[in-house]
């Protein structure tokens, strides 16, 4: 069934607009992360709001903006280089992502995405490693806690295929791509 994402919290009357008018039926919803806000606002997710958006119908991509990339520019915090340390990130990262997302009123147990996001025109190899093992980190993680382990990336940048063959696999991978203004009713990520 389609889903997307959207920058900020919708309001409870837009949410009934999208489910009375749209094709949509699930929504990704932003717990936070040390690179979320700097773009975007989901202030107001609190266990009401998620409650009454499930009364509605709604089904959830609960999704963390950790650290992004070391070699990728712009964003608020970074994966450290070192791949050690990158793994204890992505470790204390799923911690942050589970206590949020209980603290909001999911409950267990749950698929988590940690979001990743395009890096590739400027990756060297060390920085693939890096985010390689910040995401075998998070699957860690969320797995010993009994929760699992989903990834967000782009299809055109995020070394998606890198995944699959890391230490703690993904269970899940949510390949995007990006469309500011339209809604594709045949769009299929892998095509493009």
């Amino acid at each position: 069934q389609p889903a997307f994402d959207t920058c900020h919290l919708p309001s409870l009357s837009t949410l009934q607009t999208w489910w009375n008018k749209s094709p949509y039926r699930t929504i990704a919803i932003y717990l936070g992360g040390s690179s979320f806000n700097q773009y975007c606002n989901f202030s107001g997710l609190n266990r009401s709001w998620l409650e009454a958006a499930d009364q509605q119908g709604w089904t959830f991509l609960p999704t963390w903006v950790g650290p992004q990339a070391p070699c990728a520019p712009g964003f608020t915090t970074s994966i450290d280089s070192d791949p050690a340390t990158a793994f204890d990130q992505g470790r204390s990262e799923a911690d942050a992502a589970v206590d949020r997302a209980r603290e909001v009123g999911f409950q267990k147990k749950l698929v988590i995405y940690t979001d990743i996001e395009a890096y590739a025109k400027y990756s060297r190899g060390t920085c693939r490693d890096a985010v390689n093992s910040y995401v075998s980190g998070w699957v860690n993680r969320l797995h010993e806690l009994g929760e699992g382990a989903g990834v967000y990336g782009a299809a055109s940048g995020s070394y998606l295929s890198d995944w699959a063959g890391i230490t703690n696999v993904p269970d899940i991978a949510w390949i995007a791509y990006w469309s500011q203004d339209d809604y594709w009713a045949n769009a299929d990520v892998m095509a493009v």
